[in-house]
């Protein structure tokens, strides 16, 4: 059997507040890596179609005037990096590529 390295993580804290006037739309995501890994083997082997390692996740919402503002804490890999994409309105999306470098990293955004 081989020996899987567990990952440092981080918890990777999303702080969005709405700041603007009116009944302003945000559509947004994060797409990161999960820091989970689970291998099946059968004597010795991985079985591939079994075995997960570090999967993609996506967390989106949509905020407005109903729900404004949003806070969640997501774990990820350490210095792994997340894909933050967001529009306004229904406008031209905008994506962000944030490099998540410390345990506890915050990132916050204002519409």
């Amino acid at each position: 059997m081989s020996t899987v390295r567990l990952a440092e993580t981080s918890n990777f804290n999303v702080n969005i507040i709405k700041e603007s006037t009116g009944d302003t739309a945000l559509d947004f995501s994060f797409t990161y890596i999960q820091p989970n890994c689970f291998e099946v083997f059968e004597q010795g082997v991985i079985i591939e179609g079994q075995s997960t390692c570090f999967p993609e996740a996506t967390f989106s919402r949509t905020l407005n005037i109903d729900l404004p503002e949003t806070n969640r804490q997501i774990l990820i890999p350490l210095n792994s990096t997340v894909m933050f994409t967001y529009s306004l309105d229904g406008g031209e999306e905008t994506q962000e590529l944030i490099t998540v470098n410390s345990a506890n990293y915050v990132f916050e955004f204002s519409y």
